[in-house]
């Protein structure tokens, strides 16, 4: 006869014990663990932010042009220097459309739907307020925003009346543009005017002396390069100097029309 030993199984109050212990653990843990990659692509979204900001100031100083408001405007222009796609930058990763807000006040102290710069003979006065912000929300599609400057300002600030707050789903990146802009002034002492051109855009005059030298003043986006021109000679402007504008800049045609002579203002 052999000698079956019988093997000892769970039984059924075992079974639901060890089902209900791993239920209080999954209770216990799943929170954790969601919690922890919740954060993870909120971390991953401040990132994603800074690098689309960082490529839209890299797109401005090496094109000379700052995008109009409209999304396929600057989902485009920051497509064109980096390696991200327009879906990546319009959309976050939970496929929720982020949005860019210029300040209503980017150019003057009028609210106003910013239109873009496109650099041609510079800016004839100084930006009041080039600031860009970049919204972002893991949860739902950013909403548009009015156009008006109280409303960016609360939102920049994070006053207490502002529309979108800051949280753990809400990312907001800010730049200030302010500092990419340089004003030049450039004088003509000569009685014939002279002319200067940005990059490869018109040849624009400066004014002949009349009473005091001719005199123009603007603002220009930085690292362009300024080619200089002489008073026509029987009709001719010569091309005397280029300079790449990295600060404030001022230069002036001489009396005798023979050349540009500049230095830092």
């Amino acid at each position: 006869m052999f000698n079956i030993k019988k093997q000892k199984a769970f039984s059924l109050m075992e079974l639901i014990a060890v089902m209900a212990i791993m239920a209080i653990m999954a209770g216990t843990l799943a929170p954790s663990i969601f919690n922890q990659i919740k954060r993870a692509k909120a971390d991953a979204e401040i990132q994603n932010l800074k690098t689309i900001m960082q490529s839209l100031s890299l797109y401005i100083q090496d094109k000379k042009v700052i995008p109009t408001s409209s999304t396929i405007s600057w989902t485009q222009a920051i497509a064109t220097v980096s390696n991200i796609s327009i879906q990546k930058i319009e959309f976050n990763d939970n496929d929720f459309r982020r949005r860019l807000i210029f300040d209503p006040q980017f150019l003057t102290n009028v609210d106003s739907s910013f239109s873009g710069v496109t650099q041609n003979q510079g800016l004839a006065v100084e930006p009041v307020s080039p600031r860009v912000m970049i919204i972002s929300n893991l949860t739902a599609n950013v909403a548009s925003v009015a156009n008006n400057s109280s409303v960016f300002n609360d939102i920049w600030q994070q006053n207490t009346s502002a529309l979108i707050k800051e949280s753990a789903d809400i990312k907001i990146e800010r730049i200030n543009l302010k500092s990419i802009f340089h004003r030049i002034v450039l004088s003509n002492a000569n009685s014939t005017q002279a002319s200067y051109q940005l990059e490869s855009g018109s040849v624009i005059s400066v004014p002949a002396a009349s009473g005091g030298d001719g005199i123009i003043i603007r603002w220009v986006i930085d690292q362009s390069k300024i080619s200089l021109y002489s008073a026509p000679v029987s009709g001719t402007s010569v091309l005397q100097q280029t300079s790449i504008l990295q600060s404030d800049w001022t230069s002036r045609y001489q009396t005798n029309g023979t050349i540009w002579f500049w230095g830092q203002p």
